[in-house]
C-alpha cells in the first residue's frame, strides 16, 4: 500500500520544474564565469563556447522532456540570450575600464640582504670613519690630542649604526698593535710615527689628524681586519680604558703554553724554502731605501719652498713700499704695485703647493715607508709560526718517547694509559694545527702583497695628481700677471 506521504503527481512535477532550474543553476554559473574583480577581460572566443555548450545542454533537456516542456522552450530560448548580451555588455565595461586605467609602476624589488647581516654602505664599504675636531687636553706640562670619531657602519655586530667616541694619538697606538697580533700575515695600516717636538702646531695637528683618519678607514675597510673585536672595541666602546684592562686581562688568561713557547724559545734558524718569500724580501728593502730617499729629498724642497715663499713676502712688501715714493708718476707706481701683486700671488701659490705636497704626495709617501715595517713584521710573524712547529714537534717527541719508555719497562698503570694516550694525542693535533697555521699565513702574505701593490699604484697615482694640479693651477695665475705686466711696460 502506497504511503499517505507518497505523490503521485511527483514525477509530473519534476518534468515541470527541472528544466527551470537547470536554466536557473546555468544562468547563475554563467554570472559567475563573469568575475567584475578580474583586471583581465575577459576572452570572446571563451564567451562563445560557453554559449554554444550552454545551448547544446538547453536543447538536450528540452528534446527529453518534449512532452511535458515545450511550453518552456521559448522562455528558456529567451534567458540564454540575456545571459549572452549581459556577458557581452559586462566584457564591453571592462574593457573601456581597463583603457581608462594608468599603468602601475613596476614594484621595486625587495634588497637583498647577504647572509652575514651585513649591509654595505652606499659607498660600496663596510664603514665610514671621520676623524675631526682635535681638542688640545690637560696642563701644560701633561697635554695631550684628543681627536672625536665618528662611524657608520651596518655591520650587525654593532649596537648602533653611528658612533661617536673619543679617542688620544696613544689609544690608535694600541689598536695598531692589536691588530697585528691578532691578524698574523695581515698588512695592518700603522698609525702615523710619534713626534716629540712640535706637536701642538696647527700643521702638524693637521697633517697627525688627516694621517690617522685615512690609517682608520683602511684598517676597518680591510677584508680580514673589519670584524675584529679590537677594531670594534676601539669605535664603539665609551669606557675605553677599562675595556682596554679587562682585554688584556682576558687574553692573557686564555693564552697558551704553546703560543708563548714561539716568543720565549729560541729554536733552531729558519732556512727560506719558498723562493718567492726571498724574492719579495729583497723587493721590499729595495722599495724602502727609494721611499726613505724620496721623503728626505721631499722634506728638503718643502723647507726650500718655506724659505722662498718668506722671501717672495719680502719682497712685495719691499715694491709696495717702494711705489709709495714716484707720488709723481702714476705710471711707474702702478708698475711696483703689479710687480708686487705678482711676487705675493707667488708666495700664495707656494702655500698652497706647500700644503698640497704635504697633504697628499710626501703624506703618501711617508705612509707606505711606515707600511714597509708592518709588511716585514708580517713576514716576521711567519717565521715565529715556524718556531712553534718545531716547539710543537719537540713536545710531542718528548711525551712519546717518554710514553714507550715507560710502557716497555711497566711504569705506567693501566688506568693512565688512556690519559696519556689523550696527551698524546692532543700534542699531536698541536703539531698538524700549527703547520696548518703556517701554510695559511704564507698564502695570505702572498694575497696581501698583491693587494698591496695595487693599492701603492692607486695612492700614487692619486697624490700625483693632486699635486700636479695644485702646480699648475699656481704656475697659471703667475703666468696671467706677468702677461698683464707685460702689456703695462708696452703700453708706456
Amino acid at each position: 500500500m502506497d504511503s499517505i506521504d507518497d505523490n503521485p503527481f511527483a514525477d509530473l512535477q519534476s518534468s515541470f520544474t527541472t528544466p527551470r532550474e537547470a536554466d536557473k543553476e546555468n544562468i547563475e554559473q554563467g554570472f559567475k564565469e563573469v568575475n567584475l574583480d578580474d583586471p583581465s577581460p575577459p576572452q570572446e572566443t571563451d564567451v562563445q563556447v560557453d554559449d554554444e555548450q550552454m545551448r547544446d545542454d538547453s536543447v538536450r533537456d528540452s528534446s527529453n522532456n518534449a512532452a511535458s516542456n515545450r511550453g518552456n522552450d521559448q522562455d528558456e530560448k529567451d534567458d540564454n540570450e540575456r545571459l549572452s548580451d549581459r556577458k557581452r555588455s559586462l566584457s564591453l565595461q571592462h574593457q573601456q575600464q581597463q583603457q581608462q586605467q594608468q599603468p602601475q609602476p613596476p614594484q621595486q624589488q625587495a634588497q637583498h640582504i647577504p647572509a652575514n647581516g651585513v649591509v654595505k654602505l652606499p659607498s660600496g664599504k663596510m664603514y665610514e670613519i671621520s676623524v675631526c675636531d682635535p681638542q688640545k687636553i690637560g696642563n701644560p706640562a701633561n697635554s695631550y690630542i684628543l681627536y672625536t670619531i665618528r662611524t657608520t657602519t651596518k655591520m650587525p655586530a654593532y649596537r648602533q649604526n653611528s658612533l661617536t667616541v673619543l679617542r688620544r694619538y696613544s689609544d690608535f697606538l694600541w689598536l695598531y698593535d692589536s691588530l697585528c697580533k691578532n691578524n698574523p700575515g695581515v698588512f695592518v695600516p700603522p698609525p702615523p710615527s710619534k713626534q716629540t717636538y712640535g706637536r701642538f702646531k696647527i700643521d702638524f695637528i693637521e697633517q697627525r689628524r688627516q694621517s690617522l683618519e685615512k690609517c682608520l678607514i683602511k684598517c676597518a675597510n680591510h677584508p680580514h681586519l673589519s670584524q675584529d673585536e679590537d677594531l670594534k672595541l676601539f669605535l664603539e666602546s665609551d669606557t675605553f680604558a677599562l675595556d682596554v684592562k679587562q682585554r688584556q686581562l682576558d687574553k692573557a688568561e686564555g693564552k697558551s703554553v704553546l703560543a708563548s713557547w714561539g716568543s720565549s724559545i729560541m729554536g733552531p734558524k729558519y732556512i727560506e724554502n719558498d723562493e718567492w718569500f726571498d724574492v719579495e724580501k729583497q723587493r721590499i728593502d729595495g722599495l724602502e731605501l727609494q721611499l726613505k730617499a724620496l721623503v728626505k729629498a721631499l722634506q728638503t724642497l718643502s723647507t726650500q719652498r718655506y724659505d722662498l715663499a718668506s722671501s717672495l713676502a719680502e719682497h712685495s712688501e719691499s715694491l709696495l713700499e717702494l711705489s709709495r715714493q714716484f707720488t709723481h708718476s702714476e705710471t711707474l707706481t702702478r708698475l711696483f704695485q703689479m710687480l708686487a701683486d705678482i711676487s705675493a700671488q707667488s708666495k700664495r701659490g707656494l702655500d698652497e703647493l706647500i700644503q698640497s705636497d704635504a697633504s697628499s704626495f710626501t703624506a703618501t709617501a711617508e705612509e707606505y715607508m711606515r707600511l714597509i715595517s708592518s709588511i716585514k713584521s708580517a713576514f716576521t710573524s711567519r717565521i715565529d709560526l715556524f718556531h712553534d712547529i718545531k716547539a710543537a714537534e719537540s713536545s710531542y717527541n718528548k711525551k712519546k718517547t717518554t710514553y714507550e719508555k715507560q710502557k716497555s719497562v711497566g711504569q705506567i698503570h693501566q688506568y693512565n694509559i688512556a690519559y696519556s694516550l689523550k696527551d698524546l694525542a692532543m700534542s699531536e693535533n698541536a703539531v698538524h694545527e700549527s703547520k696548518r697555521q703556517f701554510e695559511r699565513v704564507s698564502a695570505l702574505i702572498k694575497e696581501e702583497m698583491s693587494a698591496f701593490d695595487k693599492m701603492r699604484m692607486e695612492d700614487f697615482k692619486f697624490g700625483l695628481k693632486e699635486l700636479v694640479a695644485t702646480l699648475l693651477q699656481s704656475q697659471r695665475s703667475i703666468h696671467e700677471g706677468w702677461v698683464k705686466y707685460e702689456q703695462e711696460l708696452k703700453s708706456i
